[in-house]
Formats: C-alpha cells, sequence, structure tokens
C-alpha cells in the first residue's frame, strides 16, 4: 500500500495521488457495492499502484451511477478545525497507518458533503416534504464538521496539514424515479449510514485518545441521524401511490444483505492493535463483528418494519 506523500513545496502542494489520464491511466477497480472496497489508483514510476480502503462506511458515499467519487489529498491548512497536534510520541509505522486510515475517512466524510447536497436537489425534483430537505441541508453541515476532524488526524499522524483537493462531480446530474431514489436511500442511508454509525460508536468505545474521542463522538451521533433520514425518506416513499417503490426496496435491503455476508474483510496491516484502537481504529475483524451485529439488531428489524408498514 504507497504511502501518500508530498511533492514540491507550499500551501498548493497535492499529494501523490493522480491516477493520470487517457492511455496512462490506471484501470478504475470501483465496485457498485454498498461499503465495498474502493480502490483508489495512481501511477508511481510509470506503475500502477493501489490504495485500498477499509471495507466499511465512513458517511454517506458520493455516486456518479456506480463509481465512488472523492478528492485526492492536498497539502493544505484551510480545512483544519484547529492547529495540528503531535503525534512524535509513536513509531513511524504505526503514524503512517493511522495517517492512512484517518485520511480516508476524511476524504469519505468530505465526499458525503456532495452527497447530501446531490440528495437535496433530487428530493426537491421528487417534492418530498420540507422536514426532509432540511434535514438533508443539516446532514452536510454535519459532514464538514466530520471531514474537518477527520483531516485533522490526518495530519497529526502524518505530521503535515492536510486538506482535500477538487472533488470530481457526475457527468450528469439526473433526477432518479421515485423508486430508484428510494432504493438508493437503502443501500446509501439506511444500510451505509447505519453501518457508519455502528463503527463509529465502537471505535469510540475502545478509544482513549482525546482527539480521535472527540472527533468520533460527533460522527457516531450524526451518522445515525442521517441513517434515520433515510428510513423516513424510504417510509415517505412507500406511501405513494407508485406501485414500482415496494419491490425496489425490498430488492435493495436483500442485495446489500447477501453483498455484506460475500464481504471478506483482509488481514490487519498493524501489529500493534492496542495502540490502534486507542487511536480510534478498528481491527478487521472487529470490523465485521460490528457489521454483523448492526444488520442483525438495527438495519433487519428496521427493514421488516418498513415493509410491513
Amino acid at each position: 500500500m504507497p504511502i501518500p506523500d508530498a511533492r514540491g513545496s507550499g500551501g498548493t502542494t497535492e499529494l501523490d495521488y493522480d491516477a493520470g489520464s487517457g492511455d496512462d491511466a490506471c484501470p478504475k477497480r470501483i465496485s457498485a457495492g454498498v461499503c465495498d472496497t474502493s480502490v483508489f489508483d495512481e501511477i508511481r514510476d510509470g506503475q500502477c499502484c493501489y490504495i485500498r480502503t477499509s471495507g466499511t462506511c465512513c458517511g454517506r458515499p458520493f455516486l456518479d451511477g456506480e463509481r465512488m467519487l472523492g478528492a485526492a489529498p492536498r497539502v493544505r491548512a484551510d480545512w483544519l478545525a484547529g492547529s495540528v497536534a503531535d503525534a512524535r510520541e509513536l513509531d513511524a509505522e504505526m503514524r503512517r497507518a493511522l495517517g492512512r486510515a484517518w485520511l480516508e475517512d476524511a476524504r469519505m466524510e468530505h465526499a458525503s458533503i456532495a452527497s447530501f447536497a446531490k440528495l437535496t436537489l433530487q428530493l426537491l425534483a421528487l417534492g418530498a416534504p420540507a422536514e426532509l430537505i432540511e434535514a438533508a441541508q443539516r446532514a452536510a453541515l454535519d459532514e464538514m464538521v466530520h471531514a474537518q476532524a477527520c483531516f485533522g488526524l490526518a495530519s497529526r499522524y502524518y505530521g503535515e496539514a492536510l486538506g482535500p483537493a477538487e472533488l470530481p462531480m457526475p457527468e450528469k446530474l439526473l433526477v432518479p424515479s421515485l423508486a430508484e431514489a428510494a432504493a438508493a436511500a437503502v443501500r446509501e442511508g439506511c444500510v451505509a449510514e447505519t453501518l457508519a454509525a455502528a463503527e463509529a460508536a465502537e471505535q469510540l468505545r475502545n478509544a482513549t485518545d482525546p482527539q480521535a474521542r472527540a472527533a468520533l463522538s460527533r460522527i457516531a451521533a450524526d451518522e445515525a441521524r442521517h441513517a434515520a433520514i433515510a428510513y423516513r425518506f424510504v417510509r415517505w416513499a412507500l406511501a405513494q401511490p407508485d406501485k414500482t417503490v415496494s419491490g425496489a426496496v425490498r430488492e435493495a435491503f436483500a442485495s446489500a444483505r447477501a453483498q455484506q455476508t460475500a464481504t471478506q474483510l483482509g488481514d490487519d496491516l498493524v501489529g500493534d492493535t492496542t495502540t490502534w484502537r486507542a487511536h480510534g481504529r478498528l481491527t478487521q475483524s472487529e470490523k465485521q463483528i460490528c457489521a454483523r451485529a448492526a444488520w442483525r439488531d438495527i438495519i433487519e428489524p428496521c427493514a421488516s418494519a418498513l415493509q410491513d408498514s
């Protein structure tokens, strides 16, 4: 797994996440699944290198069709909520591992701002109630806070102020049908954000580092509320005259469940799991246990209640 490094100098330096273009671009390997292991690629010394995510969620994904969008990281300080703390008490390998993990979370939280902006426009186009539109707007502001907190943690472990570069945009802003929007809400909200909230709560339970705990406390509470927005939208959609919505919702839950069951996370890449947990991270096996519990205790009962109402 390549480690981001800054090239050049000054506040506009971009980290080396550029995937190239045309014939020089690395092949994309981004899955359409909920919270799947999206792969971000780069060209390094003429060869393609891949940077994998944890296989879990951190906020609502920003999608262009089946493609997950996210900004590359950049050396900049204007996305930090405060000064960058010091982490020199940790060894270099642990700092790099923690930096990678929190930077990936930061990029996903940053993309979630755009995802909720997109959702707001779609809700307006579908004639959704005002309370749902207001909730989506507030959620985008929550994601801004999450992104700043995660960029702050990533900057701490890398030892350099980091923020996002330009965020790629979808080629077209399409207005989905009500059934399509309800299915997307299931995948991206009812499932993805429920899993994100459950994982953040477990991270918080294990964390002892004050900065990690402060970030996770806010993230866990907000993601649970964001998941509830998705469930409220799906409930509203099911109450509309469109008879195709119920089938789309049922299929979306079933497909997400099948994918979650089939997902196998890789081995842990860190040896000191005690420090890893203390700084707000979970091992791969802990992530799997957390996801299974969230499906059993939250998602499946809520899905049944939605479809039986």
